[in-house]
């Protein structure tokens, strides 16, 4: 395919993107079927690069059929997302996420929470990752909002810079937070 998201628009429910080593300079909408993105060669040689022209991935699920998504990405760098909003490198609104091997950096949310991750209304699970260097009004790195569940386990939260408050995380409204030594 000519690029990742085309690949997620032909994509049928359930399956699963390779996507081999490069840098793509892309923006990503996940919203209408399940999916599993998942690099051949890992983070350090998989980049998804925003290019500061917008969130470098959007999940969501919100008006789809499949009323609570399920996504998989495993094995990228994801960075260079600027976003006015919530979650310049992720952001998760009514979907659930497995993030697992990957590298959450350098993405900026100038006025909201979020600058590398913000969920709100879903569910995140982040295993073996690491969310650095990112920016944004609240949550430098990690925003959790209404009704969302995060598990974070073996992963490292570190190095994000905030305006008011929560600097590595912040979690707000209905939701919860959990820190796990590991995933089954």
């Amino acid at each position: 395919f000519a690029s990742i998201q085309h690949a997620i628009n032909v994509a049928n429910e359930n399956d699963s993107i390779f996507v081999s080593q490069g840098t793509y300079f892309e923006n990503l909408l996940i919203s209408e079927r399940n999916i599993s993105l998942r690099s051949i060669e890992g983070p350090d040689s998989t980049i998804i690069d925003g290019g500061g022209n917008d969130r470098v991935v959007h999940i969501n699920y919100a008006n789809s059929d499949s009323s609570y998504g399920h996504t998989i990405i495993n094995g990228f760098t994801i960075r260079n997302g600027l976003w006015d909003a919530s979650g310049a490198g992720i952001n998760i609104y009514y979907g659930h996420l497995e993030l697992r091997n990957s590298i959450i950096e350098n993405n900026e949310s100038t006025a909201d929470v979020g600058g590398g991750v913000s969920v709100e209304y879903g569910n995140l699970y982040i295993n073996e990752s690491i969310i650095r260097d990112n920016k944004s009004k609240s949550g430098g790195g990690l925003a959790v909002r209404e009704g969302s569940q995060v598990f974070v386990g073996e992963s490292f939260i570190e190095n994000n810079e905030v305006i008011q408050q929560g600097g590595g995380v912040f979690a707000t409204g209905n939701s919860s937070l959990y820190f796990i030594r590991e995933f089954e």
